[in-house]
């Protein structure tokens, strides 16, 4: 996933549908998009900050977050 022309990083993930089918293709079809909105939000942080996995770990949190308040 091409963040912005400096950043590139790579996402797997597995929809289990244990959420249920509909739950499943909604995180399919969006969460990869909010993953990249708080990256994006936060990319300066993540480019300066002295702990980067603490700082990924944080926008990807949050992109789960925001992905979990739009299916509800």
């Amino acid at each position: 996933m091409i963040i912005d022309e400096d950043t590139c990083v790579t996402y797997y993930a597995v929809f289990d549908g244990h959420g249920g089918p509909e739950c499943a293709q909604f995180l399919k079809d969006n969460l990869h998009l909010e993953i990249k909105r708080c990256f994006l939000d936060n990319i300066d942080g993540i480019k300066e900050a002295d702990d980067l996995n603490d700082s990924l770990a944080s926008s990807i949190t949050r992109a789960f977050e925001e992905a979990d308040v739009k299916y509800k």
